[in-house]
């Protein structure tokens, strides 16, 4: 079996742009998520993976500039391709994956990209392992989601877009918040508004404000606005394929509380913290359209009261808490990605926490 293995970030989606662009979040993440997965796969298949050979000395364990072709390709049933910057990334991509059996893409929700990507892959006959189309479209889009979400009943913060609040724009402070009142109680009750984008990735592009009328003022048509919810995030990733949808075990996330960007994780959570995790996710996968296939991932917050757990935001795609769901959960995910797999889902106990890093750095804490 042959498997293309596709990171947007390391594999050259960015090839056209200056690598000091590229946010080091994102890039440290894909190429956490590039390296875990490509040793799951190469446990059972060829992996064929395309690389931006400016940045791959990052992508591949940090080795030295020059060695990272000796050191990877042809080691551990792996091999790589330079993506070139005279022609597109994506037809580089496709041309070599029609040489593979199947395929499996990491790529941002920004700009469609993710959703362009495997409707590209599918339209060439690849057989791509992902979640279908109208699945990827709703969720790529966070104001769709929330719509989808709080008129299903699941609990979801409240969600304003650009054009509900752009008529509160040149009032004073009380008359917008009064407006909101008779709408959104969760909304007006907080202290702190998040602005995001609509098919943001990760932290990239969002801001936190401490003032109401500030995040109004400075809100951008392509932005939702949310409160601050306190709470713990929670991620919860579920792998689907032919024998339908497995929820895997939930994990904290540490956000930094000024800049919501990503620090890593720990997990397992308790069992009490794993069944309302687990329920809310159930409810959102009933409200969504059907998933088909793949990985991905689920963002919540669970509160100290069980009535204030809201699920944030879905990721049609692997997330970086791959690497260290791979440690928790015994057996190799990718091959129950690829259905491959199918013994019950064993896992750790909590006093057995793995802890992990954006940078994919493992480490087990408690006695076995």
């Amino acid at each position: 079996m042959r498997i293309f293995l596709g990171e947007y970030i390391c594999g050259g989606g960015l090839i056209g742009h200056c690598v000091d662009s590229i946010p080091s979040s994102l890039l440290r993440e894909g190429a956490a998520m590039l390296t875990a997965l490509k040793e799951d796969l190469s446990a059972f298949a060829d992996v064929l993976a395309p690389i931006d050979p400016r940045i791959a000395p990052v992508a591949l364990d940090g080795m030295p500039q020059g060695d990272w072709k000796g050191r990877w390709i042809g080691k551990d049933r792996v091999s790589a391709f330079k993506v070139s910057a005279s022609q597109p990334f994506l037809d580089q991509w496709i041309q070599q994956a029609k040489t593979c059996d199947a395929a499996i893409v990491i790529a941002p929700e920004s700009d469609h990209t993710l959703h362009d990507t495997i409707e590209a892959f599918r339209s060439s006959a690849i057989n791509i392992v992902a979640p279908n189309s109208e699945f990827t479209r709703i969720a790529s889009d966070k104001w769709v989601t929330a719509q989808r979400l709080i008129s299903a009943g699941v609990a979801h913060p409240a969600t304003w877009s650009h054009a509900q609040v752009a008529d509160l724009q040149g009032r004073d402070f009380r008359d917008g918040m009064d407006s909101l009142v008779l709408a959104r109680d969760e909304l007006s009750q907080s202290r702190r508004f998040i602005l995001k984008p609509r098919d943001g990735c990760g932290s990239d592009g969002i801001v936190v404000c401490d003032h109401f009328h500030a995040a109004i003022q400075q809100m951008k048509e392509n932005q939702i606005l949310q409160p601050w919810l306190p709470g713990q995030s929670i991620s919860v990733s579920v792998i689907a394929n032919e024998r339908g949808v497995e929820l895997l075990p939930a994990v904290t996330q540490s956000i930094d509380p000024q800049t919501l960007q990503y620090f890593g994780g720990k997990g397992p959570l308790s069992e009490v913290y794993q069944a309302r995790a687990h329920a809310l996710v159930r409810k959102a996968l009933t409200a969504m359209p059907k998933l088909g296939a793949g990985f991905v991932g689920f963002d919540l917050v669970l509160d100290d009261d069980e009535q204030g757990d809201r699920l944030i935001e879905i990721n049609p795609r692997m997330t970086t808490s791959y690497v260290g769901l791979r440690k928790i959960v015994s057996g190799n995910l990718a091959k129950r990605i690829f259905n491959l797999e199918s013994e019950p889902l064993n896992y750790r106990h909590p006093g057995q926490s793995v802890v992990w890093t954006p940078d994919g750095l493992v480490e087990t804490a408690g006695q076995s």
